[in-house]
């Protein structure tokens, strides 16, 4: 509901799976310090500024 809203108010919004969970390819990260770099790395890529924001384990990575 939050990346609806979000898209309607203007604001590219994108809700990511962590690689190995969810509907995500590929062999789950297994450190926090490998999901963070992962992170990093998916910001860079979209070259934009970003706000990063989490949910439970994802508010750590943040």
């Amino acid at each position: 509901q939050q990346t609806r809203w979000l898209a309607h108010h203007g604001t590219r919004a994108l809700a990511v799976d962590l690689p190995g969970h969810g509907d995500s390819e590929g062999p789950a990260l297994t450190s926090v310090g490998d999901l963070a770099a992962w992170a990093a790395g998916l910001a860079d890529a979209l070259g934009d500024r970003i706000h990063l924001i989490g949910h439970s384990m994802g508010a750590f990575i943040a």
